[in-house]
């Protein structure tokens, strides 16, 4: 951890504009060549690490993503599988004979509002047909006739029908001609009205109101007949209903959690399809065109020149920081001493006039303490100044080294 902390703060990404960045290195251990040159085996690192990893990032993370969505997809298959198995099951044990779609509630009260508009139907139906057996009663069935005639109405139908089939024969007619078709089905029915039609001798002849109302009879016993049916059927399916969930009260709550897990299962289905169906088109869009190309402006190059302190200025610095330094103390060090280097110092200084005074008597000894001292300085002198000059050629030299 601590290496890894150190390498990012040695690593420094600059964006330059868009789609341009830079990448430098700083190190501050070791030699100067052995600094330069690990720094520019971490930025190269960099640079080979990136351009391989992102030629084939995209394409493997898209190869990944594909793999994790069909494996969800797999699994929400199988799970929606189970999921509408049980649901079908469910219909199929409670849900099979009532009408409508959706929950066990929501059928049950499909069914029961169904019940309820059949059960108006059917009160309608049986009170129109009260009313039409209340006018038959007052209607007689047979009416007195001047001609004499014995044939009914349903056989006179018979006698009509047989002449428009043999007048579209004689047209050429065949008997898959859909008009001949419809002639024979209409003959039959007037046949089987005409054989359960009463004759009638004498003058009378059918009421034909009476023969009206009588099929409006038929009619409605008919309707009355099917609705009581309906309602039977309905009445019969809430009943056996009511009575398998007394014996199962878990059912409805099982019902509806199973119809929302399907639901919700169903959504997530549809999310990772339209999600794997993205994925492709993106792979798809990858292998047909490579686009995204990686150029390296400047290379790294190895350096030659520390980036800090500027040595060269340093060292001038520091020769001329200590220079004068020398004279500063020499300075003080003069200051410091209480003589007089003339007789007008003197007597500025103790406000008295000088008589006279006597010059410098230098002896032997003397004088070649001086000349020992001022070998010393000039050797001084010399040894900073090539101090100053071989430290210059080693950093040069250092350079070059770490050109080499």
């Amino acid at each position: 951890a601590q290496k890894v902390t150190a390498l990012q703060d040695m690593i420094t990404v600059t964006q330059q504009q868009d789609n341009l960045f830079k990448i430098s290195a700083t190190v501050a251990q070791g030699s100067d060549a052995q600094s330069a040159k690990l720094s520019h085996q971490i930025v190269q690192k960099l640079i080979d690490v990136f351009v391989s990893d992102n030629l084939s990032a995209d394409r493997q993370d898209t190869a990944q993503r594909l793999d994790f969505l069909n494996s969800q997809l797999d699994q929400r298959q199988k799970q929606l599988q189970a999921a509408e198995e049980k649901v079908a099951d469910f219909q199929n044990q409670y849900l099979g004979s009532l009408p409508g779609t959706g929950s066990l509630s929501e059928r049950i009260a499909t069914a029961r509002s169904e019940l309820s508009s059949v059960d108006q139907d059917l009160a309608a139906a049986r009170s129109s047909l009260n009313a039409t057996n209340s006018q038959m009663a007052s209607t007689p069935p047979t009416v007195s006739s001047s001609g004499g005639g014995n044939a009914g109405p349903a056989r006179t139908r018979v006698a009509t029908i047989e002449a428009q089939l043999a007048e579209a024969r004689s047209r050429g007619w065949t008997d898959q001609h859909p008009d001949v078709i419809a002639l024979k089905s209409q003959l039959a029915q007037a046949r089987q009205a005409a054989k359960n039609e009463p004759s009638y001798a004498g003058g009378g002849s059918p009421n034909p109101l009476y023969m009206q109302l009588q099929s409006m009879q038929a009619d409605k016993q008919s309707r009355v007949a099917e609705l009581t049916q309906r309602r039977d059927q309905l009445q019969g399916d809430l009943d056996q209903l009511q009575a398998k969930l007394s014996g199962d009260p878990s059912a409805a709550a099982d019902q509806a959690q199973t119809e929302r897990d399907l639901q919700v299962l169903q959504d997530q289905y549809n999310k990772l399809l339209s999600d794997r169906e993205n994925a492709k088109l993106q792979a798809q869009a990858q292998s047909a065109t490579d686009a995204v190309e990686f150029n390296i402006v400047d290379p790294p190059p190895a350096p030659r020149v520390p980036r800090a302190p500027n040595r060269p200025l340093l060292l001038t610095g520091v020769l001329i920081v200590g220079i004068g330094g020398g004279i500063a103390a020499a300075f003080a060090l003069s200051r410091l001493r209480t003589t007089f280097a003339t007789a007008g110092r003197l007597e500025r200084a103790s406000g008295m006039p000088v008589i006279g005074s006597i010059g410098e008597v230098v002896t032997r000894a003397q004088t070649e303490l001086r000349k020992k001292r001022m070998k010393l300085f000039y050797g001084g002198a010399g040894a900073l100044a090539f101090a100053y000059v071989a430290l210059l050629g080693v950093e040069f030299v250092q350079r070059g080294m770490v050109g080499a």
